[in-house]
Parts: structure tokens; C-alpha cells; sequence
């Protein structure tokens, strides 16, 4: 989930988030330009532009084909906000509608969200990532699971085998 050689390129541009209404006519605009249908809800949602961050700037299509880590990381966040009734919030509500329509995208958020659940646990119970230790399947003892930054895999003592999750 590394950004892609085209993400780590782009330079941030900061400026103030544009209202909902201005970046979804700028997208229909740009998808009509570029003979599509700009009355295709889902088309349209992904040629907005991201109002924030980073990317801001890059259309939300762009930005889950070259940076999905950072785009999962944004969806976990912004799925924690209150909704509010200003440009930012309604870009950020924008993002989540257009990801919500994607089964892969929704896939790796529920990982993205385990392990941020298992990293939480882990801190919680003041495992520094030596091992968490739970009851693995019927075919196997004891597990631990790593909760190092570098990823996050169960390792059963039973037979060394590394299940990811």
C-alpha cells in the first residue's frame, strides 16, 4: 500500500476546500470533456477533487489508484467526524460516499480498521509487540500476533507457520 512513484511526486498546494457544489460541477464538467456520461453518480464522485491533505487537488480516482494506505488512513479518520455543514466536512462525506462503492476499497479498510483495533489492544495491555497470546484453530496451540509497525501477522508456536492477517 506504499504510494505509487506518481503520488510521491506531487507537491501539496494548500488552499481553502471548495464548496460541495463547485467540485461536483467542476468533476461533470471534466467527465464531459472527456465524452462521459456527468450524470453518472459514481463517475462523478470520482473525478472530485480531494478539498485537504496531502493530495489536495488530485480527483479521489487518482488518489485510491496511487496512494490507497493514505486513503485508508483518511477514511478511518474521517468516519470517527461529525458531519458539519462546511466545504471541508462535505468533501471529506464526498470521499467516503465514493470509497463506500468500491468492495475492494471496503475490504481493505475493515484490515486497515483490525489492525488498528489489534495495534490499540496491544498498547492497551502494555505489549510493546513481543505477542499478544490467544487461542489459534483446532489444528494448532498457542499464537501470538505482531504488532510491530512493519505489518501484522499471526505466527503459531505449534507450527511455525505465519498466517497474515
Amino acid at each position: 500500500m506504499a504510494p505509487s512513484e506518481q503520488a510521491k511526486g506531487v507537491e501539496n498546494v494548500p488552499g481553502r476546500a471548495k464548496p460541495k457544489e463547485e467540485v461536483t460541477t467542476e468533476a461533470r464538467n471534466f467527465i464531459a470533456n472527456n465524452g462521459g456520461d456527468p450524470n453518472y453518480h459514481f463517475l462523478t464522485l470520482a473525478h472530485c477533487q480531494l478539498q485537504f491533505g496531502m493530495y489536495q487537488g488530485q480527483r479521489f480516482r487518482w488518489l485510491m489508484e496511487n496512494s490507497l494506505g493514505y486513503t485508508l488512513y483518511l477514511l478511518q479518520s474521517i468516519s470517527k467526524e461529525s458531519v458539519q455543514a462546511n466545504p471541508l466536512s462535505e468533501n471529506k462525506q464526498l470521499l467516503l460516499q465514493y470509497a463506500s462503492q468500491i468492495r475492494e476499497v471496503k475490504e481493505e479498510l475493515e484490515k486497515f480498521q483490525k489492525k488498528m483495533r489489534m495495534q490499540a489492544k496491544a498498547r492497551e495491555t502494555g505489549d510493546q509487540g513481543v505477542c499478544l497470546r490467544r487461542l489459534c484453530s483446532a489444528t494448532c496451540s498457542l499464537q501470538h500476533v505482531c504488532t510491530s509497525t512493519c505489518s501484522l501477522h499471526i505466527i503459531c508456536t505449534s507450527t511455525s507457520s505465519i498466517h497474515f492477517l
